[in-house]
């Protein structure tokens, strides 16, 4: 009987946290001084009746009545219209995760418990091995009874592993949740504030956009802050000074 060697499976240390904020997309938060305003006002464009296979004739556009866009005849989908006062800002959160202090302090301390997990590990497995041949080495001299509780002995050390492994991998997931639902919330806050003082309309996710002109990014700016930000929390009063 050959033991497969365990290890924790879906080993999130090889990626860094932020892999943590790389899920976040959030279309409407904020950020500072190096984006850019829209500089001309975007066409809309009308849908087509090709568009519509029980219409053969263009679809005919109305005045929305807040004046944002138009609306389609005979419908309620209203074409937002982008104006030149929009300021817009675009954040690399995959960037925001690997290279600020707080994202590598967090990646350090999950790396660190799924490390001293897969010691354990490690250690488990060993003696397992030692103690098979041990077995094999002294089954010709081994009375059937002896030979029985060294089986017996064996199988209890392979049923631990692997309990142990299921819960470590389940203790590094909670340990990840915890690590990315703190990171998502003070992201989350600091694009708010810096959006609402710095008068952004919306703050995007770089991950969910295919193009944008570097002049919108402002991803640098945000790292700044979002260091100072999390620093700020962790001293202020009501707010535990530790890890």
């Amino acid at each position: 009987m050959r033991m497969a060697t365990y290890s924790i499976r879906n080993f999130r240390s090889c990626i860094p946290l932020v892999a943590i904020v790389v899920l976040l997309s959030f279309v409407s938060s904020s950020c500072s001084s190096h984006s850019a305003k829209v500089g001309e006002v975007t066409k809309t464009g009308n849908l087509a009746a090709a568009d519509n296979p029980l219409r053969n004739e263009p679809l005919a556009e109305e005045e929305s009545p807040s004046g944002s866009g138009k609306t389609l005849a005979g419908g309620s989908v209203e074409i937002p219209t982008i104006t030149p006062s929009m300021k817009i800002g675009v954040i690399d959160l995959q960037r925001v995760a690997e290279e600020s202090g707080a994202g590598k302090n967090s990646t350090f301390e999950y790396n660190l418990l799924a490390k001293s997990k897969q010691t354990q590990i490690n250690e488990k497995t060993q003696a397992i091995e030692e103690l098979r041949r041990e077995l094999e080495e002294q089954r010709p001299n081994l009375s059937e009874e002896a030979m029985q509780q060294k089986l017996g002995e064996l199988e209890a050390l392979e049923s631990g592993l692997s309990h142990f492994a299921q819960d470590a991998e389940a203790e590094l997931g909670r340990r990840y949740e915890a690590l990315y639902s703190s990171m998502l919330k003070d992201v989350s806050e600091l694009a708010a504030q810096i959006g609402e003082s710095e008068d952004y309309t919306i703050i995007l996710d770089r991950g969910s956009v295919l193009y944008c002109d570097r002049n919108l990014d402002i991803t640098d700016l945000f790292i700044k802050r979002y260091d100072a930000f999390r620093e700020s929390k962790r001293t202020s009063p009501g707010e535990s000074t530790g890890k």
